[in-house]
């Protein structure tokens, strides 16, 4: 599906491993800190790339078009 869409991943994320341990019963996170800063992390990452292609796509438009099929 990415391939398809031409999506990138990024290596940062946000996670919540031991999910059940994170949270309260009246459905708060207890240690925000580290989600926080992965968040911010993976954030500034999607910002970066988003202004990076901004700037490459003003230059160079980007077209995509898909090959022709064999006929069947």
């Amino acid at each position: 599906m990415f391939a398809e869409s031409h999506a990138v991943t990024v290596p940062e994320t946000v996670s919540f491993d031991n999910y059940q341990e994170l949270w309260e019963s009246e459905g708060q996170l207890l240690d925000t800190e580290d989600c926080r800063r992965d968040a911010l992390a993976m954030l500034d990452r999607l910002d970066w790339w988003a202004r990076a292609l901004r700037r490459a796509r003003a230059r160079e438009p980007y077209t995509y078009s898909y090959p022709a099929r064999a006929e069947e």
